[in-house]
């Protein structure tokens, strides 16, 4: 959220317009006078639609981090209480961790057709939909522990969060795309795609700090659960509140605001882009964009780029998702307890936050995208192998391991969350001009079923009380599923960036016009341009 300030107050955009007349807003070099609708006038191109941003993206940002925050803390907030919740609904730990794969399962299940609702629905009311899933389920759980004592209930409750969670997970280069600007679309998809890792932070950290073996009767577990409900209430009333149906202005030329517009006018849409596509002779950039979601990915089926992708995005990124949701039991025959678990999880999820809002202006600014999964992939290796050997030979002591997990933890989360933006930016690059919920769903299709796989098998081989061997093989069986995905990247991976050549062709274009033009003559909005008034509800 201070970033997001930042970017509203700050003065460093790179691309200001400049002075111009216009029937609407008249004469001005100060884009941030007048109504909020428009922080930047923008400019007007040959088709007649005026680019520009409003200080509302902001509110939509954070709107959409606090759903995401909420829906993934629903994810593992029973993780880290596993003894408790056991004992309190009278169920068995395979039941508890079970919760944890029924949200996997449901995105496996549901995503596609999310997608789907994403292309008829629009952003807006998708939006409300997964909401309201995600605050019902919230609901559901407070009356499954109080005034019920029941396990069923939990777990239905849990259903309607993971269906919040297909409206979720892949919405962060379609937010970004609809909303801001080149210059800060991947600082907003990071954050965004943040959101999902500062939930499950929180949610490992604070279940335990309310329902511990101190506090395990039926008020703690009402504050815990009603504490959640009231948050996600409140989150889906923000967003029925103050989330547009669309920006007043596209804020790029490859934005879907701005292909909608041009489909009103019936201008030919995306001929820059076609004349840059045949030329690096990207075959799988199609001059018309199948309907239906199902269509789009099975034209994507040549697309070799993106099928590794999706598949290094599904190994690296699930395989981890998983070890998250059993590290409790995982490290507790090395002395650390639920608690201390829970916090280890909350402090290295925080910094490897702190990564993805830096590698987000980074990406903005470079436009690389391998390089930084190579560089990634590779010190997860390194640290993965050393803990390893850590647990083997390490006195299993709370004073000796506690630290050691403090250590590993930190260094694991900050080299692994950054490629998530990274990946889903290169997957909307490489599959350019898809809709960008298609790709970015593809990705964390992959990485929920990777992740439902790894928590069952990790779940079935811990039992209800895990070992020392057991914990040791899959931090081994996870490190060479990283080594796997390091040499795709190396061998298989090859950066193409269809959608940014797309904007630049499409500037040198509108250049090209402007210096065929009148540079004196003042540039006037042509009628019609001057943008498509909101509508709340």
């Amino acid at each position: 959220f201070c970033t997001l300030l930042g970017m509203a107050t700050g003065e460093s955009h790179r691309e200001r317009p400049a002075p111009l007349h216009d029937p609407l807003y008249g004469t001005t070099d100060k884009p941030s006078e007048g109504r909020d609708r428009a922080e930047s006038v923008g400019s007007v191109d040959a088709n007649g639609i005026r680019v520009g941003v409003t200080k509302r993206r902001l509110l939509v940002l954070a709107i959409y981090v606090a759903y995401g925050l909420s829906n993934q803390f629903q994810y593992v907030g029973n993780a880290n209480i596993v003894d408790q919740l056991t004992e309190y609904l009278d169920c068995s730990k395979l039941e508890v961790n079970m919760l944890a794969t029924i949200f996997a399962l449901i995105y496996v299940i549901g995503a596609f057709p999310a997608c789907e609702v994403f292309a008829r629905m629009g952003l807006r009311l998708s939006l409300l939909v997964g909401l309201g899933c995600n605050g019902l389920g919230a609901v559901l759980k407070l009356i499954a522990v109080a005034p019920l004592k029941a396990f069923w209930l939990m777990a239905l409750g849990q259903a309607f969060s993971g269906i919040g969670q297909i409206f979720f997970l892949a919405l962060p280069p379609l937010l970004a795309a609809t909303w801001f600007p080149t210059s800060e679309r991947s600082l907003a998809t990071a954050l965004g795609s943040l959101s999902m890792f500062l939930g499950m932070a929180l949610g490992s950290a604070v279940p335990p700090a309310i329902v511990n073996d101190t506090h395990r009767d039926q008020t703690a577990f009402a504050a815990n659960y009603g504490s959640q409900a009231a948050f996600c209430c409140g989150v889906a009333l923000a967003g029925l509140l103050f989330v547009p149906a669309h920006p007043e202005h596209p804020p790029s030329v490859t934005s879907p605001r701005y292909a909608a517009l041009l489909k009103e006018r019936g201008s030919a849409f995306d001929d820059a882009n076609r004349s840059a596509a045949s030329a690096n002779n990207n075959d799988a950039v199609e001059a018309a964009v199948p309907a239906h979601v199902f269509s789009q990915l099975w034209a994507q089926r040549r697309n070799a780029n993106f099928l590794i992708l999706v598949a290094i995005f599904g190994v690296g990124a699930g395989s981890m998702t998983a070890v998250s949701a059993v590290l409790a039991q995982m490290i507790a025959p090395y002395g650390v307890s639920e608690q201390q678990s829970g916090t280890i999880l909350l402090v290295g999820l925080i910094a490897g936050c702190v990564g993805c809002v830096v590698c987000g202006p980074l990406l903005d600014k470079y436009r690389r995208y391998r390089k930084p999964l190579i560089a990634n992939y590779s010190c997860l290796v390194v640290i993965l192998t050393v803990l390893a050997l850590l647990m083997r030979f390490v006195d299993p002591t709370s004073e000796n391991f506690v630290p050691i997990c403090y250590m590993a933890v930190l260094l694991i989360v900050i080299c692994l969350l950054p490629t998530l933006p990274i990946g889903l930016e290169l997957a909307v690059e490489l599959t350019y001009p898809l809709p960008e919920a298609v790709p970015a769903t593809a990705c964390m299709w992959s990485n929920a079923l990777f992740s439902l796989i790894g928590t069952v098998a990790a779940s079935l081989i811990f039992g209800n009380k895990a070992t020392r061997p057991e914990g040791q093989a899959l931090i081994w069986a996870i490190d060479g599923l990283v080594v796997v995905c390091l040499g795709l990247v190396v061998f298989a991976v090859k950066e193409e960036r269809r959608r940014y050549d797309a904007e630049q062709s499409k500037k040198a274009a509108a250049d090209a016009a402007k210096v065929g033009g009148d540079e004196d003559e003042p540039l006037v909005a042509p009628e019609g341009a001057q943008g498509v008034s909101v509508s709340f509800f």
